[in-house]
C-alpha cells in the first residue's frame, strides 16, 4: 500500500513480458518482424521528446525483457504517433479481440504480410495496395 492507500496492480508479471518461446535478443523472430522492430527502435529514438532515447536504451540493458521488450515498446511508441491514438485505443501491436478497431486493424496488416511491429501501419498498408 502507498501513502494514498492505493496498490499496485496484482497481475503484472514480476520478470518481464517475455512468453514461452520468446528470447530476449529476438532471435525467435522472423525477418519481417524484426527488421519492424529495428525500424521502431530507430525512430522511437529520434522522437524529439526528453528521455525518449535514454528509456528505450535503459529497458535494453536493465529488462529481463531485453532487447526484445524494448523493441515492443518502442513499436507501441511508433504506432500511437503514427495512428494518433487516444489514450484508451490499443495500437495494432497490442491488438486483441476486446479493442475491435486494433483487432481489425491488425487483421488487415497480417493479411497484407505487414508486421505486427510495423512502427507506421497506414503508411505500410497503403504501400502494399500498389
Amino acid at each position: 500500500m502507498t501513502k494514498l492507500g492505493l496498490q499496485r496492480t496484482p497481475n503484472l508479471p514480476p520478470t518481464g513480458f517475455l512468453k514461452p518461446g520468446e528470447k530476449a535478443d529476438g532471435s525467435h523472430l522472423d525477418a519481417v518482424d524484426r527488421e519492424a522492430l529495428e525500424r521502431s527502435i530507430e525512430i522511437a529514438c529520434q522522437d524529439k521528446r526528453a528521455g525518449r532515447a535514454e528509456q528505450i536504451a535503459w529497458k535494453i540493458a536493465n529488462n529481463d525483457g531485453g532487447w526484445f521488450e524494448a523493441a515492443i515498446f518502442a513499436s507501441f511508441c511508433c504506432q500511437v504517433d503514427s495512428l494518433r491514438l487516444k489514450p484508451w485505443e490499443s495500437p495494432p501491436v497490442h491488438g486483441r479481440k476486446e479493442d475491435p478497431q486494433s483487432w481489425r486493424l491488425l487483421r488487415r496488416m497480417l493479411k497484407a504480410g505487414i508486421s505486427q511491429f510495423e512502427p507506421d501501419p497506414a503508411a505500410a498498408l497503403m504501400r502494399a495496395k500498389r
